[in-house]
Order: structure tokens, then C-alpha cells, then sequence
């Protein structure tokens, strides 16, 4: 099957187009897994920060 000059130029499109939605969505993906890292990060810090004061507000007392 041969195809004529402007059938390329639609399948390359067609191809352009995919790729293009496939990396957005990636990029949608990377950054919901930032967002729930740092989420994470943010809920270990402040559950070791209150640890530490746990401890330094015994050794007020």
C-alpha cells in the first residue's frame, strides 16, 4: 500500500498528536506523584518535629 504525500503528512500528525497527549498525561502523572511525595514528606516532618518537642518538654519538666 502506497501512500500519496498529504496521506504521510495525516499519519505523521496522527503520530504528533499521540505523542504529544502521552507526554502531557505523563507529565499530569509526575506531578500527582510530587504532590503526594511531598505530602508525605510534609506528615514525616511535622510527626518527627513533634516527637522532638515531646521529648525536649520532658526534659523541662
Amino acid at each position: 500500500m502506497r501512500l500519496d504525500k498529504d496521506e504521510k503528512t495525516k499519519h505523521k500528525i496522527v503520530f504528533l498528536e499521540i505523542c504529544k497527549t502521552n507526554i502531557l498525561n505523563n507529565h499530569q502523572d509526575i506531578q500527582i506523584l510530587t504532590i503526594e511525595l511531598s505530602a508525605q514528606i510534609t506528615a514525616f516532618v511535622i510527626k518527627w518535629w513533634s516527637c522532638i518537642q515531646s521529648v525536649n518538654d520532658r526534659r523541662i519538666v
